[in-house]
């Protein structure tokens, strides 16, 4: 950790006195998922860039404090973005013509954040369970029915991703029938799980009937054994709404040096066949609309996305902490 610090100290200054800074991405992600996209900006610029990977608690607490260290920011959830627009990490994108590539639903009202691909986070099923009984269930309300009492897997509420589902439930429903909902949810769970493989496991192995999780938990699940006795639903379709959405998001730091150039970057990520590999690497879908993830079923790739905004679901964050505590989701 001496190293690392020394190393950046070093850095920095060379950079200052020679003025030729290269592009720092901070990113959770798996840094090998940006090595095409990263060399797809050095053979257009001639420039390197340096990617440093870890967590977003350890990367704020390292770069992201009084003053950002860094250019770009690449996160897995809207979650952590809401957290830097909270303290105003963030600059608006220079290029905000991006905003006509992206679903509605997925456009920063500020300007300063886009997806780069995104998930679904919805309703797996046992596909032993009577096709009458799952036909019934059209929307994540539905889920709160008595009749899957002890039925249902939910995973921790600790997770981010089932905060920003706490902000969609608040949004789509309100605060009061959001939480009469996830009250419903937690008397029908069988059990709280670690993380959304479990959950998969869990109802491979007849522990459950249904559970929520991310899409690509599921897919990357199925590219290992073809015959998991798993199968997916996306949840409310044809119903005026669409399947909660969540994605990795990318941004450019306000206290950068580099922002034309980090919005250069930002541009390559926009390019079809870098979407095609970022989204494929991670069994996402790609951010920009025309584009189909040919790596992901058939009968996954039409679906109806939610119209509730992701910059709407951040506003509400503050209030899901109160609402998984009130209905005791732990």
């Amino acid at each position: 950790m001496k190293n690392y610090f020394l190393f950046l100290l070093s850095f920095l200054y060379m950079n200052n006195v020679c003025g030729a800074s290269e592009l720092i991405v901070l990113t959770d992600r798996l840094t090998e998922r940006l090595e095409g996209a990263k060399n797809r900006y050095k053979e257009a610029t001639g420039e390197n860039l340096i990617i440093i990977e870890g967590s977003y608690e350890k990367l704020k607490e390292s770069h992201l404090e009084s003053t950002s260290v860094g250019d770009i920011v690449l996160f897995k959830d809207l979650y952590y973005f809401s957290d830097l627009q909270s303290h105003s990490r963030l600059e608006k994108l220079l290029n905000q013509e991006l905003y006509n590539e992206v679903h509605p639903s997925m456009r920063d009202v500020k300007g300063e954040w886009i997806p780069v691909s995104y998930r679904t986070r919805t309703l797996i099923y046992s596909p032993d369970l009577d096709s009458s009984e799952i036909g019934k269930v059209l929307s994540y309300e539905d889920l709160a029915h008595p009749s899957w009492e002890g039925r249902l897997c939910l995973r921790t509420s600790a997770h981010t991703y089932n905060y920003s589902l706490g902000g969609y439930l608040i949004e789509s429903l309100g605060l009061k029938n959001a939480q009469e909902t996830l009250s419903s949810w937690v008397k029908n769970t069988q059990k709280i799980y670690p993380n959304d493989k479990s959950i998969i496991l869990a109802i491979a192995n007849g522990e459950c009937d249904l559970g929520i999780v991310n899409h690509y938990y599921l897919a990357q699940a199925l590219a290992e054994d073809t015959r998991l006795p798993v199968s997916i639903k996306f949840l409310n379709q044809n119903l005026g709404g669409g399947v909660h959405t969540n994605g990795s998001l990318v941004g450019i730091l306000k206290d950068s040096q580099n922002k034309e150039r980090a919005q250069k970057f930002i541009n390559v990520l926009f390019e079809d066949d870098i979407q095609f590999e970022w989204a494929r690497s991670h069994f996402d879908y790609p951010a920009k609309m025309q584009l189909r993830a040919n790596h992901l079923p058939k009968n996954w790739q039409h679906f109806e996305l939610s119209e509730v905004s992701w910059s709407q679901i951040m506003n509400s964050l503050f209030q899901v902490k109160g609402m998984f505590e009130s209905v005791n989701y732990k």
